[in-house]
Order: structure tokens, then C-alpha cells, then sequence
């Protein structure tokens, strides 16, 4: 179930936000592939394409096609579909 990836927009490493997305990425042992879109990026039209916005975080999920924003909802979203223990697991990012 894990072998294909995702694929994460994000700005700066050290963003609280996108930190906590890439947490769960990692705490889950989900592969995935990072794409800094900060101001001046080269991918932002590629970010505005996707999501209808330049807002990050954005995950596209190419294990279940689901795309999404805000770093709450992916997190619960990550923690729901691929923890062993579901929501109750991924309450707290």
C-alpha cells in the first residue's frame, strides 16, 4: 500500500506548519517527495494549478489520488488511512 509516493508542496524547512506534515510523513514511514514552493519559486504556478491557491501545505497522495490543504486536515487525513491505529493515533501532530 505504501510503495508509490506522495509528493508535498511546502515553503521553508523550518515552517512550523509544513513541519508537522512531514512529521507524520515520516512518523508513518511514508514516502514522499518535498517541493519548497516559497515566494519566488519556480514551482508556485505548479502550487496555484493544484491547489486553486499558493497556500502550503498541499499533499497530493498518489497511493489514493486525494489532493489537499491545510496542515491539520493532511495530518488527520495521513494518521486515518495509514495508522495501524487511526484518528485516535494522529489527534495530537
Amino acid at each position: 500500500m505504501r510503495s508509490a509516493r506522495s509528493d508535498l508542496l511546502d515553503r521553508a524547512e523550518s515552517d512550523y506548519i509544513c513541519r508537522q506534515v512531514r512529521e507524520a510523513l515520516c512518523e508513518l514511514e511514508i514516502p514522499y517527495r518535498r517541493l519548497a514552493c516559497g515566494k519566488g519559486s519556480k514551482r508556485r504556478p505548479e502550487l496555484q494549478k493544484l491547489a486553486g491557491s499558493t497556500r502550503v501545505p498541499f499533499l497530493e497522495d498518489t497511493n489514493t489520488g486525494t489532493t489537499m490543504g491545510e496542515s491539520e486536515q493532511i495530518v488527520k487525513y495521513l494518521f486515518d488511512t495509514y495508522s495501524s491505529a487511526g484518528a485516535a493515533a494522529g489527534g495530537a501532530a
